[in-house]
C-alpha cells in the first residue's frame, strides 16, 4: 500500500466512522464533516463518499499550509528580534522543555502580537 492510499484509507475511515456515529446516535457537534453529512441528509442529497474524502483532504492540506507558514513567520521574527526572543526566554527560561502554563502565555505579549497578526481568525 502506498502513501496515498494509506492516507485516503485514513479519510475514508474518519467519514465512516462519522456517518456512523450520525445514525446510531445524532448529536450536534460543531464540525465541518458532521456538518456535510447533516446537511446532505437534509437536503436529500446523495453525498459521495469521494467528493467528502476530496473536500477533508483539501481543508487538511490549507490548514497544513496556514499552521506551517504561521510557525515559520513566529520563528522569523524570533531569530530577527533579540527583544522578542529575550522576552520569551525570560518568561519561559533558556532551556525550558516543558509546556507553558496560561499565565506565562499571558506574558508573551510580542509572540501573542504575532500568533494574532499571521494567523486567521
Amino acid at each position: 500500500m502506498n502513501v496515498i492510499e494509506e492516507f485516503d484509507g485514513f479519510i475514508f475511515d474518519i467519514i465512516e466512522t462519522k456517518r456512523n456515529k450520525i445514525k446510531r446516535n445524532p448529536y450536534k457537534s460543531h464540525d465541518l464533516l458532521t456538518s456535510m453529512l447533516e446537511l446532505g441528509e437534509q437536503k436529500g442529497i446523495n453525498t459521495d463518499v469521494k467528493q467528502l474524502r476530496d473536500e477533508m483532504v483539501n481543508i487538511f492540506v490549507a490548514g497544513h499550509d496556514t499552521t506551517s507558514m504561521s510557525l515559520s513567520i513566529s520563528l522569523y521574527y524570533l531569530a530577527k528580534y533579540p527583544e522578542i526572543r529575550a522576552e520569551v526566554i525570560s518568561i519561559l527560561g533558556k532551556y525550558s522543555n516543558i509546556l507553558p502554563n496560561s499565565d506565562q502565555l499571558k506574558e508573551l505579549k510580542c509572540v501573542s502580537a504575532i500568533i494574532r497578526e499571521f494567523i486567521p481568525q
